[in-house]
């Protein structure tokens, strides 16, 4: 059973496993960052979700995706078992070896090298929204982010129906929701992780959470212009 992390991740940390998760046998792959949004674009290019008149209210020059659902899996999760797999060869080759900081060493740093591909790039990037379910990629990313890139924003994003990470921040401590409950089925656990609440603490600067119907609009949204949901 994991324990609850001593240290926060560190600059060495983030490197160290964005390595592991380049070369892994896993084959996880550099996925894309997508202009989805551009002001001043000739014509209709990278004039996608205009059909969505709330896009885009904060009026940013440009708006990119980063899509992991063309990772290999579907999905972000199998960085974070990259660095895992890669790390318990190591951290069990002594017998009753304690597993305290292996979630924390591999997990959460495998899901910051999310954050550095933004970074390499996005360089000119200035706020970065990530999903929250349990905190483990918003935690990774936003470490990652403000490791190297300090002045650069990250804000978390829950449903509003399961916004576990944003009670935790206001009480101060990783809470349980076992009412959390979502459309988004995979942002809806029924606690925030105790070692991401501590990074998302330190390095995010906030958690907002949406409603159910804009789940459905951005997804429909999404399926609508190409994008596999």
């Amino acid at each position: 059973m994991y324990k609850t992390c001593e240290k926060l991740l560190e600059k060495a940390d983030v490197e160290a496993a964005y390595k592991i998760v380049q070369n892994s046998e896993l084959n996880v792959r550099r996925t894309p960052c997508i202009l989805v949004r551009q002001e001043n674009a000739s014509g209709k290019a990278c004039q996608l979700f205009t059909e969505l008149d709330i896009f885009n209210q904060q009026k940013w020059p440009k708006v990119y995706l980063k899509c992991e659902n063309l990772q290999n899996t579907g999905s972000f999760k199998i960085r974070g078992v990259s660095t895992q797999f890669a790390a318990a060869k190591d951290h069990f080759a002594t017998a009753g070896q304690d597993t305290a900081d292996l979630q924390l060493v591999t997990m959460s740093a495998g899901h910051a090298s999310l954050g550095l591909e933004i970074l390499e790039d996005v360089p000119e990037v200035d706020v970065i929204a990530v999903c929250c379910g349990g905190g483990g990629v918003l935690a990774g990313v936003a470490a990652a982010v403000k490791l190297f890139k300090p002045d650069c924003k990250v804000v978390g994003v829950e449903p509003e129906t399961a916004n576990s990470m944003q009670k935790s921040l206001k009480e101060g401590k990783a809470i349980k929701m076992p009412s959390a409950k979502s459309v988004a089925a995979g942002l809806a656990p029924p606690f925030a992780g105790e070692n991401a609440f501590k990074h998302v603490s330190k390095f995010c600067d906030d958690v907002v959470t949406v409603t159910e119907e804009e789940i459905k609009n951005a997804a429909k949204a999404a399926f609508n212009n190409g994008l596999v949901v």
